[in-house]
């Protein structure tokens, strides 16, 4: 079997559903088992500072070569997909040379169709892994764990600066992992957080995110929850949409609210908040009291990124090595790579070589895994290059 197929089985064995640890939740224990052999890779490997610490991260170094000076580089994978009701076991498997036509997924009648999936007309002749329809593989965070540690094999062989790597939890432990990492163990010049996504993809900005938080006290004569109810169509009216709203609880005397606004562009973000706020001051009016607060929880890492335009150039140069064709999306509202660029470290996500990334459908190529590799070898290769042309 393929080093790299065997590699992404074995790592894939963690997405399962284990019974030890009975007060964790299924994600919890799985990342945690999958965490603590991962240490163990490292270690085999021989990277230096291989921690696993409280917040279940693990990171370690693997010092550059003798003699060689480059920028200090930093790579990233999720340990679990963002799957928190997966409570059954993955069972992948292998479709080699894909001949085309839709491909059966274990034993039921789910299917991955070229009808539904038109991206699989030009996978055709390519190994394919996918699951069996009844959830999530969970390859975005296989994947990029694969693609990582195949790097650090292979680095061991190729001249090279100083490398970073960590592995992190899902969700909101993982981006605090992040920011405490980036303070110790984490000190890099430029980052990559490898979280699945089509070969070619890489993306350095995100959308700016506000949450809102209202909270409406009523009377025996305007009830809080009909205000909450007027205030939504009202911010209707003014444009917003029913999915900026995130929940609504509450009854007749008090009710709360929580909306989140996502936008590209900061000033138009703030004037949605100021529009928001218009429509509680017009409910106001109605003998309400409101109470209206808003925070901004994400910020559009490409003011960083573009400032350090290495961490664009070093990773576009290895796609365009690879011939592929380079695509920028926005990176998810989630990505881990925003933490981090919040905290001050220049940092873009990376494909890894996923498809239908959360569904049941979810697949990653053989080819995307191998082209993912060779990026993160080449953005290595072309750090050395940048530190000696700044030499120069």
């Amino acid at each position: 079997m393929n080093q790299l197929i065997e590699r992404f089985f074995n790592y894939t064995f963690y997405q399962t559903p284990t019974r030890r640890g009975r007060r964790l939740s299924h994600n919890r224990a799985r990342e945690q088992l999958l965490a603590q052999q991962l240490q163990r890779d490292l270690q085999a490997l021989g990277l230096r500072e291989v921690t696993f610490d409280s917040y279940g991260a693990v990171s370690a170094w693997l010092p550059g070569n003798e003699g060689v000076s480059a920028p200090v580089l930093g790579f990233i994978a999720p340990l679990s997909a963002d799957d928190h009701a997966a409570d059954t076991a993955v069972h992948p498997q292998l479709v080699e040379c894909y001949r085309g036509g839709d491909i059966a997924l274990g034993q039921g009648d789910a299917v991955i169709s070229p009808v539904r999936v038109p991206e699989l007309h030009a996978l055709i002749g390519q190994t394919l892994i996918t699951g069996d329809g009844t959830r999530a593989m969970g390859c975005e965070a296989t994947a990029g764990i694969t693609v990582i540690m195949s790097l650090l094999e292979q680095l061991q062989t190729q001249p090279h600066g100083d490398v970073h790597v960590a592995f992190v939890p899902a969700g909101e432990r993982g981006r605090d992992a992040l920011v405490a990492l980036s303070q110790k163990a984490l000190r890099v010049d430029y980052a990559w957080c490898l979280s699945g996504g089509v070969p070619g993809e890489l993306a350095w900005e995100n959308r700016h995110q506000s949450t809102v938080e209202i909270k409406i006290a009523g009377s025996a004569q305007h009830s809080a929850l009909a205000a909450a109810f007027a205030l939504h169509q009202t911010w209707l009216q003014h444009g917003g949409v029913a999915t900026d709203v995130l929940k609504m609880r509450g009854d007749g005397l008090h009710t709360e609210l929580t909306f989140q606004l996502c936008e590209r562009e900061q000033v138009v973000l703030d004037q949605r908040l100021s529009a928001l706020a218009q429509c509680c001051q017009q409910q106001h009016q109605h003998g309400l009291q409101f109470q209206f607060e808003s925070r901004y929880t994400a910020r559009n890492m490409a003011a960083v990124n573009t400032a350090h335009n290495a961490v664009i150039e070093l990773a576009r140069q290895a796609i365009d090595e690879q011939q592929l064709t380079l695509t920028t999306p926005l990176a998810r509202d989630d990505s881990l790579s925003i933490a981090l660029v919040t905290a001050g470290t220049p940092c873009a996500q990376l494909f890894s070589g996923g498809y239908l990334q959360r569904t049941p459908q979810e697949f990653v190529t053989l080819e995307g895994l191998q082209h993912s590799v060779q990026v993160v070898m080449g953005i290595c290769r072309q750090a050395l290059g940048l530190s000696q042309e700044s030499a120069a």
